[in-house]
């Protein structure tokens, strides 16, 4: 995504942010909002940079190389914007990384029926119907299992437990840490033949979706405040426009020439 400035907007908007329509010094009269917005345009014109590849629309990075020269307080919000593509590019790393399940079987949901059998294995009664959607699409997954079948119930079960927690939340509400731990558990069962690939795949969208809405917020939030400037801008536009037309042009005086002598002329 990229956002074009045209070159009048941002020679008005420099003028707010460091001199003023009449050249004097602003420190007290433009707020911290505007300021942090005006800084976007100016010097990220609000558009996003490459990063390595990564995910999310070709993996691009809201981040920008701030200014020694930011105030304090516009540092710290557009790092905070910055942030996004950091942690973007960040889970993904750890998403990638081989990390082992340390949870039980409880951690994620607990099962206590019966056992009953579910193809070669046995598994809790009420954890065949979550075993049984998933085999409804994917009814081969199991087939490269490399173990005994007497392990194979108890890591089927641990499947399960994923599949009832997932089945109990949403892509609103998922949260990195669940994401993480679900990847583990299927990377586990995934190195004894189990062929879950397509979850992994899943999971992947799920956190591009949980990132994607964050992205979206973020530029929803700018895209108003840009709204905002456009209002404020027309108006300030008019105004040095009435004051041209009533005051006149001042003449230019040649290089090297003073005030004076464009007072003379």
């Amino acid at each position: 995504m990229k956002c074009f400035v045209s070159m009048d907007l941002v020679v008005i908007l420099w003028k707010i942010l460091f001199r003023g329509l009449g050249c004097r010094p602003m420190e007290k009269s433009v707020p911290m909002d505007l300021v942090v917005v005006l800084w976007k345009i100016l010097f990220r014109g609000l558009g996003c940079r490459p990063m390595e590849k990564s995910f999310l629309f070709g993996y691009h990075r809201l981040g920008c190389r701030l200014m020694d020269a930011c105030v304090d307080d516009t540092v710290h919000v557009l790092e905070d914007v910055g942030e996004i593509g950091t942690a973007v590019a960040a889970f993904l790393r750890e998403f990638d990384a081989r990390a082992p399940n340390p949870h039980p079987e409880q951690f994620f949901w607990s099962f206590n029926g019966p056992l009953v059998p579910f193809g070669d294995f046995w598994v809790p009664n009420d954890c065949s119907p979550y075993l049984s959607r998933l085999s409804a699409g994917h009814s081969d997954f199991t087939k490269g299992f490399k173990l005994s079948i007497g392990l194979g119930g108890p890591m089927m079960s641990l499947l399960g437990s994923v599949l009832a927690a997932m089945d109990e939340s949403s892509l609103e509400d998922v949260t990195k840490t669940q994401i993480l731990a679900w990847r583990s558990v299927i990377q586990d069962l995934m190195d004894v033949g189990f062929d879950l690939g397509f979850m992994m795949k899943r999971l992947r969208q799920m956190a591009q979706h949980l990132f994607g809405k964050r992205l979206a917020d973020e530029i929803k939030a700018l895209q108003h405040q840009i709204a905002l400037l456009q209002d404020s801008l027309a108006e300030l536009t008019a105004y040095q426009a009435a004051m041209t037309s009533t005051e006149g042009v001042v003449p230019r005086p040649e290089r090297g020439g003073s005030l004076l002598d464009s007072l003379l002329d």
